[in-house]
């Protein structure tokens, strides 16, 4: 459109060049950066650019998001897509006050749960979608007999007839009895009478309805009703309102703000998420710091010698990938799918710290004595071992800790698509691991024990 047919010429001398196509039209922005991608010019420099692009990480992108895993990587520029769905929740991750575990309650003694927790999502386009997947894998936890934690959640879409067959078929695991699919307009007898009937279940709401106006005026109505109908003796009910125009940000500030400081005495807070400038700024976008914090973890993990890029490059990279083809027999999309979902759970384990320590109560400012007497307890179990030279108490605490690792990985695969058989078949989505906890050998559990083992290694680190 700008007819800039030389940008070659124009970023030659560059020491390094961004391109970033972020319009609200995210089908053109991949067709340009594909096209751009192919400039000769610009595939001809030395330090070639990067290209970021806002879109869904969608079927129709994935190519193109992975594209230098496909392609050879000294003749490619690669292609970022940015998705503000997915960075919207990366930055729940990272708000303790959006966690799950700060809904339910906990015994920090046992690390284990002992309510339900109970959400509904309105509106799930990308943005719904991407909150349930938050708030299923974030509230995996487990009960003082080492069971999962009752979890439900209520998704409401007026589109969702066109809509539900294709998420049953990406999550066959994820049964009704956890995700409800319903079809209601927001303001219909259906959805009043729907909130009406599972009010005093709730304890998470996420209202995602790709319409300021509407998602703003929606989530006044919620907080009224909720003040009128709700026991009020139950615990605080968090409604999470997406903004999705920067023109909404101050309006939604003086209403949310408004409501929040006008009804103190009732448990119902809102908070709005995704702004513009939380999301689309350097630590969230260029920094890669979660990136460089889970090639941290990983290295802990494996308890290398290794510097953190060098494991990661061991464990993930091109050597792996070669691997994977030749001795598991796998195409090279299927080898590229498992190495990044190996990638994805580094990631995870990094997020999921906040909550394995405030489960164990060791997240306030006068835990660090704890933490390094914790950090002594699993410097006693050895290699592929369950076994830690401490009390049966915090045994049990490691243990369940162990198993809520364990219930978050299943959640996290079976979001993936994954489901349970007796061997593994990665292009099937089949795992043998997608079982119990105690149905596992003493080896395997010993992977969620070295999970949780790092967490409090880092966090040591840190005080």
């Amino acid at each position: 459109s700008l007819q800039l047919r030389n940008i070659g010429k124009i970023v030659q001398k560059s020491v390094q060049t961004f391109f970033y196509f972020f319009s609200d039209d995210e089908e053109q922005n991949v067709k340009a950066a594909v096209h751009i991608q192919q400039d000769r010019m610009l595939i001809a420099l030395k330090n070639k650019p990067l290209i970021y692009v806002h879109a869904r990480k969608s079927a129709n992108n994935e190519v193109v998001d992975h594209y230098l895993q496909y392609v050879n990587h000294a003749s490619w520029m690669e292609i970022k897509v940015v998705d503000s769905a997915i960075l919207s929740f990366e930055k729940l991750k990272q708000d303790i006050w959006a966690l799950p575990v700060n809904s339910v309650v906990y015994d920090s003694n046992t690390g284990t749960v002992s309510s339900p927790f109970t959400s509904m999502v309105i509106g799930f386009g990308g943005t719904g979608l991407e909150a349930f997947k938050f708030l299923y894998e974030y509230s995996a936890f487990v009960d003082k007999d080492g069971k999962k934690t009752p979890f439900k959640c209520y998704a409401i879409d007026r589109k969702m007839d066109k809509m539900a067959g294709l998420i049953r078929s990406k999550m066959p695991a994820i049964t009704n009895d956890e995700l409800e699919l319903i079809q209601a307009e927001v303001d219909s007898e259906k959805f009043w009478n729907k909130i009406n009937s599972v009010l005093d279940e709730l304890n998470y709401v996420v209202i995602a309805l790709n319409d300021d106006a509407v998602g703003l005026s929606l989530a006044v109505n919620l907080f009224k009703y909720v003040i009128i109908h709700r026991n009020p003796k139950l615990p605080k009910l968090k409604i999470l309102l997406r903004c999705y125009g920067k023109d909404a940000e101050e309006r939604m500030d003086e209403v949310v703000n408004n409501l929040n400081r006008s009804i103190k005495t009732h448990r119902v807070e809102i908070r709005k998420f995704g702004i513009s400038k939380e999301l689309f700024n350097y630590e969230m976008i260029l920094s890669e710091k979660i990136l460089m914090e889970a090639k941290e973890f990983n290295l802990v993990y494996e308890g290398s010698d290794l510097s953190a890029d060098e494991q990661w490059k061991r464990n993930f990279g091109d050597g792996e990938m070669k691997r994977l083809i030749e001795e598991k027999n796998m195409s090279l999309y299927h080898a590229i799918y498992d190495i990044n979902r190996r990638v994805k759970q580094n990631v995870s384990n990094v997020q999921h710290q906040d909550t394995k320590l405030i489960l164990m109560g060791l997240d306030g400012k006068d835990a660090s004595s704890e933490l390094k007497r914790f950090c002594e307890i699993v410097g006693t179990r050895k290699k592929l071992s369950v076994e830690y030279a401490c009390s049966v108490n915090e045994k049990k605490l490691l243990f369940n800790l162990a198993q809520i690792e364990h219930e978050r990985w299943i959640a996290s695969h079976k979001l993936m698509g994954y489901i349970y058989q007796r061997d593994n078949n990665y292009v099937q989505k089949h795992h043998r691991c997608m079982c119990p906890w105690k149905s596992l050998d003493k080896g395997t559990q010993s992977f969620d024990c070295n999970v949780v083992d790092t967490t409090i290694r880092l966090a040591c680190k840190k005080v």
